[in-house]
């Protein structure tokens, strides 16, 4: 039914299959020879699939790879959501790794949601297999700037940003996060306090009902409903005068909504790099992602419109709008 590497086991397991026993005996799985065939004809496809779930449970807490009660196991996560799980084989798929697999901080069925919802469970990691910090210029040196199998570029003009911290210093963090592969409905043609009025309603969205939405979260949204409404801070947000528009762009960047469900600049360019790398597909091929990354100026950066001539970069203030700039859902937690 499976096996595994002789390093991964130095104990022996017995997981019971209709009747019969499986072993796990230095690494490999194996069947009594007596009862081999009366259990393949007994044994159903379902069985089968059960057996082998168990397998991973008992192998995960073997190699201390449990997950965290009420979470989900990166078995079971795979198998619910196929090929919109981004893990350590598509990280290794794409020319990346990790040491250390973190636990997934999403349940079961919040991972059958996301599958409706079209939401992708990425792996992120913040190094590089040569030991340096994964940044985006790092990240694009490291593949020399091409997309996979072919000599189109993954940025196409570096010229303006190749010195601003989102750039060279802000890394992603070790961790999984669910991420809209697109960006939200009616996210387009709207400043950025308008996107995260949008923003605001699709994370309700995402609770069935709103006693379940844990109090941290509550508090978030009704930080932002507060400020949304806040009729002097959006006079300021909207401003031309730099000495009011700028300390408003830094506290709506600061927001727990938007730290907590907006993508930053590096983890945009990384999911682009990563899911190129694995699907051979251009994420955000005719849209940009508005950030919470910030420019050395105070603009709020926007990436994407990721095609054959590379991803675009740009920013600009929250007063700004586009019917090509959108905003994307990234959250490690609900």
């Amino acid at each position: 039914l499976a096996s595994f590497s002789k390093e991964a086991i130095s104990t022996s397991e017995k997981i019971p299959v209709s009747g019969s026993e499986v072993k796990v005996i230095e690494g490999i799985v194996a069947l009594p020879a007596p009862k081999l065939a009366t259990v393949v004809d007994e044994v159903t496809k379902w069985e089968v699939e059960e057996a082998k779930r168990e397998m991973d449970k008992r192998m995960a807490k073997i190699l201390g790879r449990e997950n965290k009660e009420g979470f989900a196991t990166l078995a079971e996560a795979r198998e619910i959501l196929g090929d919109r799980l981004f893990g350590p084989e598509e990280l290794e798929k794409a020319g990346l790794s990790v040491e250390e697999i973190p636990d997934i901080p999403f349940t079961t069925e919040q991972l059958e949601m996301f599958k409706q919802k079209g939401i992708d469970v990425i792996l992120y990691t913040d190094k590089l297999p040569d030991g340096k910090d994964l940044t985006g210029i790092s990240l694009i040196e490291f593949f020399k700037n091409t997309q996979k199998g072919c000599t189109s570029i993954i940025l196409n003009d570096i010229g303006w940003y190749k010195a601003e911290r989102f750039f060279t210093i802000e890394t992603p963090i070790l961790k999984w996060k669910a991420v809209s592969r697109e960006i939200i409905a009616d996210s387009t043609s709207k400043n950025y306090l308008e996107q995260t009025k949008v923003l605001l309603d699709y994370v309700k969205s995402l609770y069935k009902d709103e006693n379940d939405i844990p109090d941290t979260i509550k508090e978030m949204l009704y930080e932002t409903d507060e400020i949304l409404h806040d009729s002097a801070f959006t006079q300021d947000a909207l401003s031309s005068d730099e000495k009011k528009w700028k300390p408003a762009t830094k506290r709506l960047a600061g927001l727990g909504i938007t730290q907590s469900f907006r993508e930053s600049f590096i983890e945009n360019l990384y999911r682009m790099v990563v899911v190129n790398r694995v699907n051979n597909e251009q994420l955000l091929n005719s849209v940009y992602s508005w950030t919470k990354s910030l420019t050395s100026v105070g603009d709020l950066v926007y990436s994407g419109y990721f095609d054959d001539a590379g991803a675009g970069v740009d920013g600009g203030g929250p007063d700004g709008s586009g019917s090509v700039i959108g905003c994307v859902f990234s959250a490690d937690q609900l």
